[in-house]
C-alpha cells in the first residue's frame, strides 16, 4: 500500500511538473543599459527574478504552472522605472527585440494584435498634444490678461474629443474581435478594463461565457466580471441591491432603510475631494427642495476614505439631506455593487425599489426627477 501511495505521488509531482510552462526569454536591448539590473515581475506583484544587461542582452528561465503575462522593467539614473519589455510567459523560447515579443502562440498573436492598433494609438498620441497645446495657450491667455475666445476654444476641444472618442471605438472593435478569437489564453485580460465600456452586454457575456480558465482566472478578467455584474444591477428596470453603510452619526445602517420605502430616492455618488461632484451640489439641493415635500428624497452616498474629511465637506457644502459612505473609496460595496468607477454617479429608483435612471446630471436632474412627480 505505501509502495503504491509513494508510485502515485511520484505520478501526481511528474504530471505536475509536465503542465509547467518552461519559458526561455532572450532580449536584446540598447547598450546604454549594459550594467542595469532587470527585473522580471507580474504587474502589481513582486519580482519572481532578476538578471543583469550585458553586451545588450539579458535573458530568463523559469517555470510557470499557466501561462502569465510579465513586464521587465529597470531603472534610469533618476530611480525611475524604464519598462525594457513584456511578454506572456509560456512554453517555448520568447525572443524580444525593441520591446516587442515573439516567438511563442500567445507573443506572436499579441504582437500583431498590437500592431493592428498602433497607427490609432500614434493618433491619440497626437490629439492628445494639440489638446494640450490650446489648454496650455488658453492658461496662458488668461494669466496675462489676453482676450480669449472661449466659444472657438470649447468647439476645437469637442472636435478633438470627437476624433479621440472615434479612435476608441475603433480600437474597441478591434480588440473585442481580437478577444473572441482568443479566449483560449489570457492576452486579452492586458485591454478588457481599457474598453469595457465600449462592449454592449450582449459582447461582455460572450467573452465571459467563452473565457478559458486561464483567462477566466486573471485578475483584470475577474475586475471585469464583476464591472459587468455591477453595470447590470444598475440599469432602469433592475432592483437595487443592499450593502451596508454608516451615517454622520457613525451608525451602520443598509441602503434598504432608505429605499424601497414609497419615496422616490435620488441615489448621488460624490466625494469630497471630486471638483464635478461638488459642482453638482447646488443644483442636487435645489431639485430636493423643490420635490421634498412630493414623496421625494436625496441620499448621497461619499466615497471619501476619511471620516473628518467627508463631515467637513458635508458642512462646506449644506447637504441637509442624507448622507451616507463606507470610507472605502472605489474599493468598498458601495462602489462595487453598482461598479461605480467614476464620479459624480446618479440614480433615481422609485417608491418600490426599482432603478429609473441612471446619471442624471446637471440640468437634466430636475426634469429627469420631475416627469415621475408633476402629475
Amino acid at each position: 500500500m505505501n509502495r503504491f501511495l509513494i508510485s502515485a505521488a511520484a505520478l501526481m509531482a511528474s504530471l505536475a511538473m509536465g503542465a509547467q510552462q518552461r519559458y526561455t526569454i532572450n532580449a536584446t536591448v540598447d547598450p546604454s543599459h549594459n550594467g542595469k539590473k532587470v527585473w522580471l515581475f507580474e504587474p502589481g506583484e513582486k519580482a519572481i527574478d532578476s538578471t543583469i544587461v550585458k553586451g545588450g542582452r539579458f535573458s530568463f528561465k523559469g517555470n510557470l504552472p499557466k501561462p502569465t503575462y510579465m513586464v521587465m522593467n529597470t531603472t534610469n539614473d533618476k530611480g525611475w522605472a524604464i519598462t525594457l519589455g513584456e511578454a506572456f510567459l509560456e512554453k517555448g523560447t520568447i525572443t524580444i527585440v525593441d520591446g516587442v515579443a515573439k516567438g511563442t502562440p500567445t507573443n506572436d498573436k499579441w504582437a500583431l494584435y498590437k500592431k493592428s492598433i498602433s497607427g490609432i494609438e500614434a493618433n491619440q498620441k497626437s490629439l492628445r498634444a494639440e489638446y494640450d497645446k490650446i489648454a496650455k495657450k488658453y492658461q496662458e491667455d488668461v494669466k496675462a490678461g489676453r482676450p480669449v475666445d472661449t466659444v472657438a476654444i470649447r468647439t476645437a476641444a469637442s472636435a478633438l474629443n470627437d476624433k479621440f472618442e472615434e479612435g476608441t471605438r475603433k480600437m474597441a472593435k478591434i480588440s473585442y474581435d481580437y478577444a473572441m478569437k482568443n479566449l483560449d489564453n489570457p492576452s486579452p485580460a492586458q485591454f478588457i478594463l481599457r474598453f469595457e465600456d465600449h462592449y454592449t452586454f450582449n459582447e461582455a457575456d460572450a467573452m465571459i461565457a467563452g473565457a478559458s480558465p486561464v483567462l477566466r482566472e486573471t485578475r483584470y478578467f475577474q475586475t471585469f466580471i464583476s464591472h459587468v455584474q455591477g453595470k447590470k444591477r444598475s440599469v432602469a428596470g433592475a432592483k437595487f441591491t443592499d450593502f451596508d453603510l454608516f451615517d454622520l452619526d457613525g451608525n451602520k445602517v443598509k441602503l434598504s432603510d432608505y429605499v424601497g420605502k414609497g419615496k422616490y430616492i435620488f441615489i448621488d455618488y460624490w466625494a469630497s475631494w471630486c471638483g464635478p461632484c461638488r459642482a453638482e451640489i447646488p443644483t442636487v439641493r435645489k431639485v430636493w427642495e423643490k420635490y421634498r415635500n412630493k414623496g421625494f428624497d436625496v441620499v448621497s452616498i461619499s466615497l471619501d476614505a476619511t471620516e473628518a474629511v467627508w463631515k467637513n465637506a458635508v458642512s462646506q457644502l449644506d447637504m441637509p439631506w442624507t448622507q451616507l459612505s463606507d470610507l472605502q473609496e472605489f474599493k468598498g460595496p458601495a462602489a462595487k455593487a453598482y461598479a461605480v468607477k467614476a464620479i459624480p454617479f446618479t440614480m433615481l429608483i422609485g417608491p418600490d425599489g426599482t432603478i429609473l435612471e441612471t446619471n442624471l446630471r446637471g440640468e437634466k436632474i430636475d426634469p429627469g426627477v420631475g416627469k415621475y412627480l408633476v402629475k
